[in-house]
């Protein structure tokens, strides 16, 4: 498993998605939705997941300031994962405080591989901001061909998706992933 590394992610990049996915892990949620209502996901997540109470609790101390409290609040989510919706989620959260690109393609990739794991609805509005987190871990990793391959997942995902910011935040963050790593 990899170290959990801090790094405390700009929070006006909800006004500006897709500017820094790895920093910022776009995986919008319920949470998110609160925040920024327009970009709801479109499923519904259980607000009273005892785990998604923790990643709720963990973005509050993000929000504020208070780094090293979230990190806390999402290995003590890690910890308490019971499947994997759980640890897909959690891994999700773990990512976008990593400091080292490496650190948040392992997390990124844990967070994909769970939600495949899971393989039913509940994941299914979470795939295309997990190929685009991976997509910009990559890119950011200097692997233009994986960065290709996730950017264009993403393209083919958010396509399903239903109009709205979150798709279109999708969208563009892929289109714009695909141009940069193009060539």
């Amino acid at each position: 498993m990899s170290e959990l590394r801090l790094q405390t992610p700009d929070w006006r990049s909800l006004r500006e998605p897709c500017s820094t996915l790895r920093t910022q892990g776009v995986m919008l949620n319920w949470i998110a939705a609160r925040l920024a209502p327009s970009y709801a996901l479109p499923m519904e997540i259980d607000p009273n997941n005892p785990i998604v109470k923790l990643c709720a609790e963990g973005i509050s101390a993000e929000m504020a300031g208070r780094t090293e409290q979230a990190a806390n609040l999402y290995r003590k989510a890690w910890e308490a994962r019971t499947d994997d919706y759980d640890a897909c989620v959690v891994a999700h959260y773990l990512a976008r405080i990593q400091r080292t690109t490496q650190d948040a393609l392992y997390w990124n990739t844990e967070a994909l591989r769970h939600a495949e794991s899971v393989n039913d609805e509940r994941v299914a509005g979470f795939y295309p901001s997990l190929y685009l987190n991976i997509g910009k871990a990559h890119e950011d990793a200097g692997n233009k061909q994986e960065a290709r391959k996730f950017y264009g997942l993403a393209v083919e995902k958010a396509a399903l998706l239903p109009e709205g910011k979150y798709a279109d935040m999708v969208k563009r963050g892929s289109a714009q992933g695909l141009e940069r790593v193009s060539g």
